[in-house]
C-alpha cells in the first residue's frame, strides 16, 4: 500500500534507490527479475517498465491481476485511473465504496487542513474556515469520493470541484493578478483593500461569483499524466432592468500534486497543524459515515 513507500519518478537510479532489492517491490516473474511498485493514483500494484531501456522512456504498467506480495488489488478502481487510461471523466459517475474510495476518505479526514492550504494557493484567494466546511460538506454530499475521476493525489482540487456557486466578495484574493484585475477593471464599485479584502465602494453594490466545472485529464508527449479543471467566475450585470450574471473570468487550475505529496510526507514533529480544521473533518466525517471510515 501507499504507506510502504515514498512517491518517485520511475527512473532505475530511483527505482533502486527507493525500493532496493527486496521483496514484493523486487521479484522475479517468468525468470526476469522484475520491479513493482505502488500506483500513487489508485493504489493498485503497478510493474516498472523500461527501467534500463536505452530505447523506451521508464515508467509504470498496471497489472490486471493481483501481484504475489501485495495485498491490495481492485479492478474497478484501476480500470478508472487516470495513470491507466487518461480521460476526461463524467462528472455525474461514481464508482462503488471501493478500498480506493475509503482510502480517499481517509487522506481527505487526515490531511484535510494541508488540502485546504494547496487548493488556497492553487486558487489564488484565502479559503477561510467557514469556506472550507461548506466545500467539505458539498464533497461528502455529492459522494466525491466516488466519482470516477477521484484519485489520492486530487485531493485538494476534488476539494472544491463539487461545491455549487460561491461568492468572491469579502473574500481575501492574495494570490491571483488575473483575477484582480479583471475585478477592478469589469465590475463597477468594485475595490481591494491593502490586505487584500474584495469589497465594493459606498452606495454600490457588486455581485462576484466563482465555480468550477471541467476536470479533465490529459496525458503529454513525455507521457507524463497532468490534471486539471477549469475555474469559472462571473459578476452581476443589470441590462434594461433585469440583474444577470455575465461571465468574467475563465481559469485553467493545474493540479500540483507533487505538492501536496511532499507536505503529506513532513514529519508530524516539524509539520504546521490546523487542529482547528482536522477536528471539522473528522466530526463531519463520523457524522456523515460513522466510525467505519478510520477502517483501514
Amino acid at each position: 500500500m501507499r504507506d510502504d513507500a515514498a512517491d518517485f519518478e520511475v527512473t532505475a537510479d530511483s527505482a533502486e534507490e527507493v525500493l532496493g532489492r527486496e521483496f514484493p517491490w523486487y521479484q522475479r516473474v517468468a525468470d526476469k527479475w522484475t520491479y513493482f511498485a505502488v500506483c500513487p493514483r489508485c493504489d493498485n500494484p503497478v510493474k516498472l517498465v523500461a527501467l534500463y531501456s536505452a530505447i523506451q522512456t521508464a515508467h509504470g504498467r498496471h497489472e490486471n491481476k493481483p501481484v504475489r506480495g501485495f495485498d491490495h488489488f481492485d479492478l474497478e478502481d484501476m480500470t478508472w485511473c487516470a495513470t491507466k487510461l487518461p480521460r476526461t471523466p463524467d462528472k455525474q459517475q461514481r464508482r462503488g465504496l471501493t478500498p480506493l474510495s475509503k482510502a480517499i476518505i481517509r487522506v481527505m479526514v487526515e490531511d484535510f487542513d494541508r488540502a485546504v492550504l494547496v487548493l488556497s494557493d492553487a486558487l489564488g484567494f484565502r479559503i477561510s474556515k467557514d469556506l472550507a466546511t461548506d466545500f467539505l460538506a458539498a464533497w461528502f454530499d455529492a459522494e466525491g469520493y466516488c466519482y470516477v475521476g477521484a484519485n489520492l493525489t486530487n485531493i485538494p482540487w476534488m476539494l472544491a470541484y463539487f461545491s455549487p456557486t460561491r461568492s468572491l466578495v469579502g473574500r481575501y484574493i492574495h494570490g491571483n493578478a488575473d483575477l484582480v484585475e479583471r475585478i477592478l477593471d469589469r465590475v463597477p464599485g468594485a475595490t481591494l483593500s491593502a490586505d487584500g479584502r474584495l469589497g465594493y465602494a459606498e452606495k454600490t453594490f457588486i455581485s462576484v461569483t466563482f465555480e468550477f466545472i471541467r476536470h479533465e485529464v490529459v496525458r503529454g508527449e513525455d507521457g507524463a499524466v497532468a490534471e486539471a479543471m477549469t475555474m469559472r467566475v462571473k459578476r452581476g450585470s443589470e441590462r434594461e432592468g433585469v440583474r444577470e450574471m455575465v461571465p468574467l473570468l475563465r481559469q485553467v487550475i493545474a493540479f500540483d500534486e507533487a505538492r501536496f505529496s511532499t507536505l503529506r510526507s513532513v514529519p508530524e514533529d516539524r509539520a504546521h497543524r490546523n487542529n482547528t480544521l482536522l477536528s471539522i473533518a473528522k466530526k463531519m466525517a463520523d457524522q456523515r459515515l460513522g466510525e467505519g471510515w478510520r477502517d483501514e
